[in-house]
This record gives structure tokens, C-alpha cells and sequence, in this order.
């Protein structure tokens, strides 16, 4: 049965943890009348080291509790569970769907110097969809993959100041410096989080570039028509099928107040 809480106007929005966090806040900063309902699925984080098989299973069950609880659009705040699975998913539920996929088109429009540096997951660097998006866009363009090995986890502990995570970025953004990247795109929707500790390694020349307000836009684009912005109250309710910490202690510092975090077994 419906929540009734979530009757009209809402937003469903899933990730592997707290990266769609970066989504949820572009999101509630362009239509601030909607109504949210956040699924992390931290119990199977991080994604990028899953199968896609796996990926597509999560990707299903937490789709049919966001319909459940009345969610009008579905967006896969996740670079990989987009990859893995909004094809399928788009085939299967008759329900809008936005996904999340490296920002290369403006990346490659802005580079001064024609080289671009993707930092993303394993999961996200091997699929079909990034690779189309590359070829479609790219042409001309010299584009340097990154695996980002680790960072997720270091995110999702929310120490944003650690040697751990200051060392891993260190290895994970030597190949900027090294081979002249002028913009580097953020393939992960946990990396913004940590946006300012990669420009002070990186340094204010490199252009940063995510999606994030690309897509609020969009999800505003497919709301427009039957989003009663009048009369929508903005409420909004965090779930996570592990431990609730990481999305608490993420949800304070991106300036909540007293937020609430529900287990959810899915």
C-alpha cells in the first residue's frame, strides 16, 4: 500500500550509500516544493565492485519499495546502478527514470586542451553506456580513465579529513598532473562529497566537472507538467538497508537538521 505521506510530487531516490546525497541536494535546491524519499542501500556498498547481475537486483527491489511508497519519478543516483541497470528497468516499470552518467559532452566542450581525466568505479569505466557516451562525445578529444580503488569506502566512513583518504587521492589523481588534464570529470555521485580535497590536490586550474545540477534539471523537465508547486509541502524521508550512521552523520554535515534515518530490509 501507497505511504500516504508520499501521494503526490515525490522524488524517488536510490545509491549504494550516501553519494546520492550530491543528486538529492541539486535536486531539493531546484524544485524546493517536492517531496523526497532517499533509499541508501549500504548494506551492498559499493557498488562499483558488484555484478551487474547483482546491481540489477538491488536496482529492482528498491525500485518496487520506492513505487510502494508512492514515488512518481525514480532517480538512480548512481553512476554504476545507471550503467548496470536503467535499461532494464526503463523496459520493465512504467515509471520515469533518470540515471546519472559521466559529464564527458561538457567536459570535452570546456577542456582548453583537449584532455579530459574521468575518475570513476570499476564498474562504471567497463560499461557499455560509458563507453558509447565517450565515443559519441569525445571525438577529439583525448579522455585518461581513472578507477577510483577505495574511495568509496574512505566516503562512505566519513572521515573526509583522513591521511587514508588524503593518500588514496593522492594515487588515485597522480595521472592529472602527469598527463596534462585540464578537466577532470567526476564519475561518481559519492566523489562531489569530497569535491574540495580533490581541487586542493588537483589544484584551482583544473576545471572539476559533475552532474549534479545536469540532472535536477532534467528530473525538473519530467516533473514539470504534474508537479503542483503551490500546494506541495517539501518533506523528506532517508531509508538504508545497512547501518544508518553514514547517512546520519552525511545528512548533518550537508547542513540537516535533526535528520531521521528508517531501516529498511529489502
Amino acid at each position: 500500500m501507497r505511504d500516504p505521506f508520499f501521494l503526490s510530487d515525490t522524488i524517488g531516490i536510490f545509491d549504494s550509500g550516501i553519494g546520492g546525497l550530491t543528486i538529492w541536494l541539486e535536486i531539493k535546491e531546484l524544485i524546493p516544493h517536492a517531496r523526497t524519499i532517499y533509499v541508501s542501500d549500504n548494506q551492498n556498498v559499493p557498488y562499483g565492485e558488484k555484478s551487474r547481475n547483482f546491481i540489477t537486483q538491488r536496482a529492482e527491489r528498491i525500485t518496487d519499495f520506492l513505487i510502494d511508497s508512492g514515488a512518481d519519478i525514480i532517480v538512480i543516483a548512481c553512476n554504476t546502478a545507471t550503467s548496470a541497470a536503467i535499461k532494464h528497468l526503463r523496459k520493465s516499470y512504467n515509471m520515469e527514470f533518470v540515471g546519472i552518467e559521466p559529464a564527458i559532452k561538457p567536459a570535452a566542450e570546456q577542456s582548453a586542451n583537449g584532455i579530459v581525466g574521468v575518475l570513476a568505479t570499476k564498474g562504471t569505466l567497463e560499461s557499455d553506456k560509458f563507453k558509447k557516451t565517450r565515443n559519441q562525445y569525445a571525438n577529439g578529444v583525448e579522455v585518461i580513465m581513472q578507477q577510483g580503488k577505495g574511495l568509496v569506502r574512505l566516503i562512505e566512513s566519513g572521515d573526509w579529513d583522513s591521511d587514508a583518504l588524503h593518500e588514496n587521492l593522492n594515487e588515485n589523481l597522480y595521472f592529472i598532473n602527469n598527463r596534462g588534464v585540464d578537466t577532470l570529470v567526476l564519475g561518481c555521485t559519492h566523489y562531489p562529497l569530497i569535491k574540495e580535497q580533490i581541487s586542493r590536490i588537483i589544484g584551482p586550474e583544473v576545471l572539476v566537472i559533475d552532474p549534479g545540477k545536469a540532472v535536477a534539471r532534467q528530473v525538473l523537465r519530467k516533473m514539470k507538467k504534474k508537479m503542483a508547486t503551490e500546494t506541495s509541502t517539501a518533506q523528506h524521508k532517508f531509508f538504508s538497508t545497512g547501518s544508518a550512521e553514514p547517512l546520519l552523520k552525511t545528512l548533518v554535515k550537508l547542513g540537516v537538521n535533526a535528520p531521521k534515518v528508517e531501516n529498511v530490509n529489502l
